[in-house]
């Protein structure tokens, strides 16, 4: 009996999938994280960081003198990002701690950068963002990017295949999580896949 015809699709299209988190992804991220403009010397906290996907373009943005704080909820996840900061040898601290209560003091960081979680949060985003602005500097930068597809993907092929892994590609961009007033810079990234906002947190009132 021959291989029916969506088997060879599903194959094809997971073939691909796999191909972009082992390639293209990894290099998306680095274009990224290379125009945050992040500086030696800066302290910088992947927020959720999962397996550690952007700790080396981050460590190399921050080098010299730079230091990385990687936090995750997940123990799994901890343990294998400090495989890879071991394995690397990377000047990162991995810790593991919780989004809506993070275990830093106010003003703890010069960036923050988010990946791929964000959604996960639903109605509690907000409480996360809120986090996220206390332990940034006055000025510093924040990154959140995680799953919204381009409206023209949808309908696509491709676009239905994630979608059925991944319903949360249908999310819109959350653009309410940028502070009144602050101007921030929404595109979307990653072929119409992902979005990504990018501000600096407002200066703090007295």
């Amino acid at each position: 009996m021959g291989i029916c015809r969506e088997t060879l699709r599903y194959n094809f299209q997971f073939v691909i999938l796999t191909l972009a988190v082992r390639i293209w992804i990894p290099s998306e991220r680095r274009r990224i994280i290379d125009a945050l403009g992040l500086k030696p010397g800066d302290r910088v906290l992947d927020h959720c960081s999962g397996l550690g996907g952007n700790l080396r373009p981050i460590c190399d943005a921050v080098s010299p003198g730079g230091h990385v704080t990687a936090m995750d909820l997940s123990p799994e996840m901890v343990r294998a990002a400090t495989r890879l900061v071991r394995r690397r040898r990377l000047p990162v601290t991995v810790e593991q701690g919780d989004a809506l209560q993070l275990p830093y003091p106010d003003a703890s960081f010069d960036a923050v950068v988010h990946t791929g979680a964000i959604n996960q949060f639903g109605d509690r985003r907000q409480q996360a963002m809120d986090e996220i602005l206390r332990v940034t500097r006055d000025n510093g930068v924040i990154a959140i990017m995680d799953e919204s597809m381009a409206p023209e993907r949808v309908e696509t092929r491709f676009g239905k295949f994630l979608i059925k892994q991944n319903p949360m590609f249908l999310d819109p961009i959350p653009t309410e999580l940028v502070p009144p007033g602050v101007e921030a810079k929404v595109e979307r990234v990653m072929a119409g896949l992902f979005f990504n906002i990018v501000f600096r947190r407002p200066a703090r009132t007295a």
